[in-house]
């Protein structure tokens, strides 16, 4: 069991569908802050990697207040679907959520996946690709954003001051969709808001990082 679950008091954490069968890639899925549809996000990213013909499975951790979204799953993990489930017994955050995740998944190639449409679901193919060109780190930057222009001139000043104090340049951090190799997030500790410099965290440690360009879901084009 994951030393982060005995941290976060895993008598009273709730896991299901808890599988150590290894796969090529893990998909973790943070649900810690708003979620639509999870069995629909499962299916239609289910279905790309199926199309690829490799093994995965999904890890959704749900950070406290989600708790009883946690149950619309339950039908999918009696099914057999390749899925772990685990209930934070309280709000932790989304880096606790992902450390949780990180601990749990079992495959070389770790994704991280908003539990929203953010992105399109084929662009997990070209984090995906990415990876098997030899990157460490695939973050992605929806491209053409279709957000109100008030969002967009918020995020570029954000990016502006990012790549100036760090000297990476990356264009869209607050998009949830990565790729990793399994010894990124075996070295890299997440707390607080770590989250979303993850990309520059791995950077910063010689690892070798690439951002993909990937088209923005209409669902999130209103945020």
């Amino acid at each position: 069991m994951s030393p982060i679950l005995t941290q976060v008091e895993e008598p009273r954490a709730r896991v299901i569908g808890y599988r150590k069968v290894p796969v090529a890639v893990s998909v973790v899925v943070p649900v810690s802050e708003r979620c639509d549809d999870l069995v629909e996000i499962y299916r239609r990213h289910a279905e790309i990697l199926n199309a690829k013909g490799c093994s995965f499975e999904f890890v959704f951790v749900f950070d406290g207040r989600f708790s009883d979204e946690s149950k619309k799953l339950d039908p999918l993990v009696g099914l057999g679907e390749p899925i772990q489930v685990v209930v934070l017994p309280r709000q932790f955050g989304e880096a606790t959520a992902l450390t949780v995740g990180f601990e749990l998944a079992s495959g070389d190639i770790v994704i991280t996946l908003p539990a929203y449409f953010q992105t399109e679901p084929a662009a997990i193919r070209e984090v995906l690709k990415c990876l098997e060109m030899g990157d460490d780190v695939v973050t992605t930057r929806r491209a053409p954003r279709i957000d109100p222009w008030i969002n967009r001139v918020q995020t570029h000043g954000f990016h502006l001051i990012t790549r100036w104090l760090t000297g990476v340049e990356l264009h869209d951090l607050g998009c949830g969709l990565k790729g990793l190799r399994r010894r990124v997030v075996r070295e890299i500790n997440l707390y607080g808001d770590l989250h979303r410099f993850l990309p520059v965290l791995a950077y910063q440690r010689g690892f070798r990082v690439a951002e993909v360009a990937v088209p923005q879901h209409p669902k999130n084009g209103g945020l």
